[in-house]
């Protein structure tokens, strides 16, 4: 058997065991996406495994149209869907708390800096020198 051939009936194995190619799907591509994320040292919601996790989807779902010998439209857009979901939603979540995190850390910086302002000028305040009495000096 060629490769092609070899690798249609490993996927084909895993789906009837699993007992759906969207499941199969969905599980490979976190498990893809939190490999890549140990292999890369990458922090959580890495753009790169998720680029990893796309670039492999659309490898297998290649193999799948050169061993069909044509696409199979539904099919490939409910499979690249079904694999790349949860690793984009963790994609984006992760966008989206670091970037809450940098306006919640600027504006306490903001905050911190304001106070150590006025601390400054309030000390600098208690260190003028006092002011001459003409008056006793009589």
């Amino acid at each position: 058997m060629d490769l092609l051939s070899d690798y249609i009936a490993l996927t084909g194995a895993i789906v009837r065991l699993a007992g759906s190619d969207k499941i199969v799907h969905t599980y490979a591509g976190l498990a893809i996406y939190v490999l890549a994320q140990v292999a890369l040292r990458t922090r959580r919601a890495s753009p790169v495994a998720f680029q990893i996790v796309v670039a492999l989807e659309l490898a297998n779902e290649v193999m799948d149209r050169l061993f069909w010998g044509s696409w199979r439209w539904s099919d490939t857009i409910g499979d690249v869907a079904a694999t790349v979901f949860w690793p984009g939603a963790l994609c984006l979540l992760g966008y989206y708390r670091r970037t809450r995190w940098r306006i919640e850390e600027a504006a306490a910086k903001a905050v911190r800096d304001q106070k150590k302002a006025l601390v400054a000028k309030s000390s600098d305040s208690s260190r003028r020198r006092p002011v001459p009495d003409f008056a006793a000096s009589r």
